[in-house]
């Protein structure tokens, strides 16, 4: 039903950009582009405490294009939230955090990563990880992928732990 698909996902059209993508095989934080205080502040964002557990927010937010990514997980629903003019992880998270803040909403940011979305291909990649938001175990890009796939039926989704 298209009025589902509707609700769950928004659409915010943007300029693919392309950026130099460099592999690190060891997460170490010393080569981390996020600072110290980027990271608290990460940190502090990570989770919020209220009296509500359904966020009635769509369950999809992404751009066109390569962005920084997070998976949100409030009450029994998972929300994925990239953008590409985030330059950290946390700027992904802000808009829907602050909102979630605002209704008292619990919620928990479970980590993060990269999404490359090609809709004219129909077509997308996650992979990666956040300096800001690192995955607790191991990375759920195919919690992300389940998520995704509702809100855009038919697409094809990859997913990958290896690169930043």
């Amino acid at each position: 039903d298209l009025s589902i698909v509707v609700a769950m996902f928004v659409f915010r059209p943007a300029l693919y950009t392309i950026a130099a993508k460099s592999r690190i095989g060891l997460r170490n934080m010393s080569s981390a582009t996020t600072t110290e205080a980027e990271r608290k502040e990460a940190a502090a964002m990570r989770s919020g405490e209220g009296a509500k557990r359904n966020c009635g927010l769509p369950a999809v937010e992404l751009d066109v294009g390569e962005q920084k990514y997070v998976l949100i997980k409030v009450g029994d629903e998972l929300l994925v939230r990239g953008n590409v003019n985030a330059d950290y992880h946390k700027d992904a998270a802000a808009s829907t955090v602050n909102k979630l803040r605002s209704a008292g909403t619990d919620y928990t940011i479970l980590g993060g990563g990269r999404i490359v979305y090609n809709n004219k291909e129909n077509t997308m990649k996650i992979y990666g990880f956040s300096y800001g938001f690192p995955w607790r175990g191991s990375p759920q890009h195919e919690d992300a992928a389940a998520v995704i796939r509702t809100a855009i039926p038919g697409i094809s989704i990859t997913c990958s732990n290896d690169g930043y």
